[in-house]
């Protein structure tokens, strides 16, 4: 007989929040004594997961046990939870690059009372469209990202490379060459490209920082009428020829670069806003924490850049991406992203048997 849960972590985590930053009449939470709520979720990165299931607790009384996976294993552990039948886990982590995967086993309940017609403005429609399948919500979107660039300010100074004057992808590339004659580094760049949807971290972020589009609105593809796209082509395949890009990128993820420019080999960092973060601030993932600058994303001579947010306005919102300048909407995460692995994330409630 399924048994339905009466709360998700993340979806009360987030009413936490809002009960202490909505004004109005307080709210008498209820306890529940001896209940347990089970989680899988990716490494907990600053302790937030943490901090919030002390929190629930306290105006609760649910215990939750947090099973935290690493990046390079959460996959595969997931999935051989679900197809075991949930391994006593009550709320599962989905990133948006395995949202079909995940949600085609009939393994979730869906949790449409939790984003409804009332609140529904609050949030992203193409985030709640990527985690609502066949008419229901079975993911709590609660985390995501966009595109930055870092770099080890060591390196620059050791090639006299001033990352103000990189505006452009010409900069960028001039950059690269005096990197590279003053074996400052390894290389310069290493391209984010293991997994198709990390196209944010090499073409598709130099397309679109250019002025560039890869789709109309209809989601049809137009970057093959697209200068910029084949000017992102040739970039990539210049920054290789000439030894500037470290072509190992091809299989590597946005964790995987990260612990390249965190241990000193790469220049510069186009990666997620998780990577960057952790780049600068996480002793246990870089060795140069400290060291780092961010500047805006290389653009061209008619187009200035920045970091990039991808949210696709289309009929289809799993189909395609679109990239906008990140824009701050009230009651929203800042910078929502879809079509990202590891960008958008949400948490879907188990159906569970027994």
């Amino acid at each position: 007989m399924s048994r339905k849960l009466h709360a998700s972590l993340i979806v009360l985590i987030a009413l936490l929040v809002l009960v202490g930053t909505v004004g109005g009449p307080s709210v008498q939470p209820t306890h529940a004594q001896g209940v347990t709520l089970r989680a899988i979720i990716r490494p907990d990165e600053g302790g937030n997961v943490a901090m919030y299931s002390k929190l629930f607790k306290e105006k609760t009384g649910i215990d939750v046990q947090v099973d935290f996976v690493s990046w390079a294993e959460i996959h595969d552990k997931t999935i051989t939870t679900l197809a075991g039948g949930g391994g006593g886990y009550d709320i599962i982590f989905i990133p948006s690059a395995n949202v079909v995967e995940f949600t085609s086993g009939d393994w979730f309940e869906p949790i449409d009372d939790l984003i409804t017609t009332k609140n529904s403005a609050d949030w992203l429609k193409s985030v709640v469209d990527l985690y609502t399948i066949n008419g229901h919500l079975l993911a709590m979107p609660w985390y995501a990202g966009g595109a930055h660039m870092a770099y080890n300010a060591e390196i620059l100074k050791k090639a006299n490379v001033d990352p103000a004057g990189v505006k452009t992808w010409a900069d960028f590339m001039a950059a690269c060459d005096k990197i590279a004659k003053a074996k400052a580094a390894d290389y310069c760049f290493t391209p984010s490209a293991k997994y198709p949807g990390e196209f944010y971290f090499n073409w598709g972020t130099i397309v679109a920082s250019q002025g560039g589009q890869s789709f109309d609105k209809d989601g049809a593809p137009i970057f093959q009428n697209s200068g910029e796209a084949l000017a992102g082509l040739k970039l990539l395949k210049d920054g290789v020829d000439k030894g500037y890009f470290d072509k190992a990128g091809t299989a590597m993820d946005d964790y995987e670069t990260l612990i390249a420019f965190g241990t000193g080999k790469t220049a510069f960092l186009l990666d997620s806003t998780w990577s960057v973060t952790q780049a600068s601030k996480n002793t246990e993932l870089s060795k140069i924490t400290g060291k780092t600058g961010l500047i805006l994303i290389p653009g061209s001579d008619k187009e200035r850049s920045g970091g990039y947010l991808y949210v696709p306005d289309l009929p289809d919102q799993r189909r395609s991406t679109e990239a906008a300048r990140c824009r701050r909407r009230e009651h929203a995460n800042p910078c929502l992203t879809v079509q990202r692995r590891r960008y958008c994330q949400g948490m879907g409630r188990l159906r569970r048997t027994g």
